[in-house]
């Protein structure tokens, strides 16, 4: 029994490891994540889903920091637009209709995942696009090795 309660235990430790690990992107730098998030806005498979106003603007493109919570520093833009990064409180308390929630981002070696959603409205529905993007790291630089949207 005893060493029932020890295996339990141990995986329950595994288990809160990976999820304190995949919550604060620990591993990468500011700097990482900053170009992982910013390849992932700048996708063209998720371009169509962005709102705008009137003249065909983009309206401010927010990301919640929950699960996973962004260092803050972080520069991303779009078409010229800070993207705003929102805290989990912020958020319940005035939520926004458009916004990025990145679920894991899971880094081995020189390679991350990303798992993520894009959430949008479409004349008054609230839907969602899942993400999961891989990256590759070579000399310094992040590239994009496959995503799917779905």
């Amino acid at each position: 029994m005893k060493r029932l309660l020890v295996l339990v235990a141990l995986f329950g430790l595994l288990l809160g490891a990976e999820r304190t690990y995949a919550q604060t992107a620990s591993g990468l730098t500011t700097s990482d994540l900053s170009s992982i998030v910013q390849q992932c806005v700048d996708l063209s498979g998720i371009q169509t889903f962005y709102p705008a106003d009137g003249s065909g603007h983009l309206n401010q493109i927010n990301i919640v920091n929950y699960p996973v919570d962004f260092p803050s520093g972080m520069t991303v833009s779009k078409d010229g637009q800070a993207v705003k990064f929102i805290s989990n409180e912020s958020f319940s308390k005035s939520p926004v209709a458009e916004y990025f929630m990145f679920r894991r981002i899971i880094q081995t070696g020189s390679t991350v995942k990303l798992i993520g959603n894009y959430y949008y409205t479409v004349s008054g529905n609230h839907l969602n696009k899942s993400i999961a993007i891989d990256y590759s790291q070579s000399a310094g630089v992040w590239t994009i090795t496959n995503s799917t949207i779905n």
